[in-house]
């Protein structure tokens, strides 16, 4: 299932030098993922953050992508869907056989909500 437009929605997105980018996005309030995690007190679950990232490292690198080794993944912060527009920091590199080493924060100006290392393949 795909997310984008779903959970949040992407305001922007730039490629930046040496396989970085950055996506500035807004989580969608309304999604009914928040109305069971949990109610009255929404939080982003961890698997959706690792989807998000996905589909926006797809954005980047032009292909769908499947995730077989997640190498990392810091939660350190609670995502809730308050209106703000939180950063995606990206760096992203080509390995052998359309393999991809993925680097993902996700920020605002403040805080670091979580920080993400996988390896991802051409689906």
């Amino acid at each position: 299932m795909k997310l984008k437009n779903f959970l949040y929605k992407i305001e922007a997105k730039e490629t930046l030098a040496d396989g970085e980018a950055r996506v500035s996005l807004v989580l969608l309030p309304d999604c009914p993922i928040y109305e069971a995690h949990f109610p009255g007190q929404p939080i982003t679950p961890g698997v959706c953050i690792i989807q998000m990232v996905k589909e926006m490292a797809e954005g980047f690198v032009g292909q769908e992508l499947s995730i077989p080794l997640l190498k990392n993944a810091k939660f350190l912060q609670v995502i809730t869907p308050n209106g703000l527009i939180l950063s995606a920091l990206f760096h992203i590199a080509k390995s052998e056989n359309d393999t991809y080493k993925i680097k993902a924060e996700i920020i605002d100006d403040k805080v670091t909500y979580a920080k993400l290392s996988l390896q991802a393949t051409c689906a």
